[in-house]
């Protein structure tokens, strides 16, 4: 995935790969429009800020989902985080160290 996102501009496989797709996402924003935001919706919604390259709403909604479920989430919340230069709060994200040593930018 860091190799999509740092290398093409495309989308739709970075949704896959996060286990989302443009259904899931028209789904989301049917329920945004009816209902307002929710907390479950963190997470595609972070995915979706993911894949259009918006690193720190994407380390935001990763890090309210990893509040729920650390463990994708919060590795890319870190991700996401770090991406967007913001290393100390990547590094305190909860899950933060499910993100690969390699894509760390804080040290351990």
């Amino acid at each position: 995935m860091d190799a999509i996102l740092r290398h093409t501009d495309l989308r739709i496989p970075v949704l896959w790969l996060l286990g989302s797709d443009v259904t899931e996402q028209e789904i989301v924003n049917r329920r945004l429009a009816a209902e307002g935001y929710r907390p479950e919706y963190a997470y595609p919604l972070g995915v979706r800020a993911l894949a259009e390259r918006d690193y720190a709403k994407a380390g935001e909604l990763f890090a309210e989902a990893a509040e729920r479920r650390p463990g994708q989430a919060g590795a890319l919340a870190a991700y996401s985080m770090c991406r967007a230069g913001l290393r100390k709060r990547a590094a305190a994200v909860k899950g933060a160290d499910k993100l690969a040593p390699g894509l760390r930018c804080w040290r351990n």
